[in-house]
């Protein structure tokens, strides 16, 4: 599927890449939001994982496509308020205390 994603998505889904949680792994949507604050802490900040992103296109970059892929598909499921169908999913996975 494709999105269209904005400076902020994107930024969430570079630390979500830079994370330690296993690429193609269906985190609960609190586990996605601690794994992208304990990326950005460890990486020194978002431009830290934008960092280690490139390092990985560069060193894997095959490894690399999947991981994005993986990130970005996450991050659209996890952090896309605006989309009914989106909300659902969050509130069934999640439930509908859960802020993302």
């Amino acid at each position: 599927m494709v999105y269209a994603t904005d400076a902020l998505t994107a930024a969430k889904a570079e630390a979500l890449f830079s994370s330690d949680l296993k690429t193609g792994s269906c985190p609960a949507p609190t586990e996605v939001v601690a794994a992208i604050a304990r990326a950005v802490e460890e990486h020194g900040g978002w431009t830290g994982c934008t960092a280690v992103l490139a390092g990985e296109y560069r060193e894997h970059p095959d490894a690399a496509v999947q991981r994005m892929r993986w990130a970005l598909n996450l991050t659209h499921r996890l952090c896309a308020p605006f989309c009914p169908g989106l909300m659902v999913l969050i509130q069934c996975t999640a439930g509908p205390d859960v802020a993302i």
